[in-house]
């Protein structure tokens, strides 16, 4: 079974492709990438995301610090086995039931918007990415107009797509 979910959250601040429990750590770059230019590619095309339309909009900046919470976050969820917007109690990077943007900040990023898009079971950047478009809710994150920014991360089965716009 394949599970989706996301989280967008707006400040008033006014600012490795492995299917197995036992992974190194470090993200497959390839794949990531991949879903990178999947996601662009996708940005580039007007499309409908449930029952809203968006249309076209500009191609995304890829973000070390936001990747990094990304990757973090995907990690804690592979070693938990959990999939979950809040950071498991055994998190080896944030305090337990972190958000989004407490994770992103704590990498020293400072948004003024933030999106999260996370799945589990997912065995390849297509399988993903197309999983996330037909989700209206990922879908509107993937096609945020205001969003400039993301990172990604990757463990076992588990993703992590970390989007922004910066302070």
């Amino acid at each position: 079974m394949k599970y989706l979910s996301i989280i967008l959250i707006v400040l008033s601040l006014g600012l490795a492709s492995c299917t197995s429990k036992e992974v190194t750590h470090k993200p497959n770059t390839v794949v990531l990438n991949e879903v990178f230019n999947l996601i662009n590619q996708a940005r580039a095309e007007a499309r409908l995301c449930g029952t809203k339309s968006f249309l076209a909009v500009p191609k995304l900046s890829y973000n070390n610090l936001l990747a990094k919470s990304a990757q973090n976050h995907s990690v804690d969820m592979n070693d938990a086995d959990v999939l979950s917007h809040l950071s498991p109690a055994n998190s080896k990077y944030y305090s337990a039931g972190a958000t989004a943007i407490q994770r992103i900040q704590k990498e020293g990023y400072q948004p003024i918007l933030i999106a999260e898009n996370i799945a589990h079971n997912q065995l390849t950047a297509e399988e993903l990415v197309a999983d996330w478009l037909a989700s209206p809710s990922h879908c509107a994150s993937i096609m945020n107009s205001t969003i400039t920014e993301t990172g990604l991360g990757h463990s076992g089965t588990y993703w992590t797509q970390d989007f922004a716009k910066p302070q």
